[in-house]
């Protein structure tokens, strides 16, 4: 739920993101301080169920940033359904996840959960640098002598 991630989504899939992290702030605010954290990293995070009645441990998702070990500080949940560790075939189980600082988003890391872990981020980052550009070129364009604005 980074700014400098989500403003490079579509801008439905971005007032969607801005919108719930708004929502929650308070919420947010409130349980960072009780951990002790000014400044968390937070993820919006889902689980599919793939099988009826599929359970999951909601603490073991972790980050290894930098060579750094991240465990959740706290979890909002934001579905119903999160709470009772347990989904449905075709369900989905949505959460905010509150992680100390020191993760670096703009970098590789490597996303755990259970026996399973992920490097994906990393294609992920190569199409927000992508998108990053495309943004950076365009408003590059706007600022050129003779080119038209809107306001």
């Amino acid at each position: 739920l980074d700014e400098r991630v989500i403003r490079l989504l579509a801008p439905d899939t971005y007032e969607s993101m801005h919108r719930l992290r708004e929502s929650r702030r308070s919420e947010i605010e409130e349980t960072a301080r009780r951990f002790g954290t000014g400044d968390p990293v937070l993820f919006f995070v889902s689980f599919f169920g793939l099988e009826p009645r599929t359970r999951f441990d909601p603490e073991g998702l972790t980050i290894t940033s930098q060579n750094r070990f991240f465990r959740p500080l706290a979890i909002i949940p934001i579905s119903r359904s999160f709470s009772d560790r347990q989904i449905n075939q075709r369900e989905t189980a949505t959460a905010v996840y509150l992680y100390q600082s020191g993760i670096r988003l703009l970098d590789p890391l490597t996303v755990s959960f259970e026996a399973v872990s992920s490097q994906r981020w990393e294609s992920i980052l190569r199409r927000l640098d992508r998108e990053r550009s495309s943004v950076e070129a365009r408003a590059a364009a706007a600022r050129r002598p003779g080119a038209l604005q809107l306001d």
